[in-house]
């Protein structure tokens, strides 16, 4: 149950990611989408000291919620007109949503 330290890595990445695009938003008043980047962003960096205590369905809430958070990230981008940024976050999304199912996965085999 224990998590390795490349895991706790990948949620400060994830949640850096994520700060540091809805801070960008917040710059550009744009409070819907960069509040809850920066909240999630800074739950992924928290959850990521406790993730030894926590349960594995944790990280793959947090991965789910990073990917909608993305995917908005990603919407904001399109209809903010902004070329090629869109594409990163669409890729993010895909990232969080392929890491949200290998963690459910694991989590599933972990308590079989």
């Amino acid at each position: 149950m224990g998590a390795s330290k490349r895991e706790r890595l990948i949620l400060v990445l994830n949640g850096v990611v994520l700060i540091v695009g809805g801070l960008d938003a917040l710059q550009h008043h744009h409070y819907i989408v960069g509040v809850p980047s920066v909240v999630v962003g800074l739950l992924n960096v928290v959850v990521a000291r406790f993730l030894a205590r926590a349960p594995r369905f944790t990280a793959a809430a947090l991965q789910l919620s990073s990917a909608f958070v993305a995917a908005f990230m990603a919407l904001d981008a399109i209809d903010s007109g902004r070329h090629y940024l869109q594409y990163a976050w669409m890729l993010a999304t895909v990232a969080f949503v392929v890491a949200t199912v290998v963690t459910f996965r694991r989590a599933q085999a972990e308590r079989t």
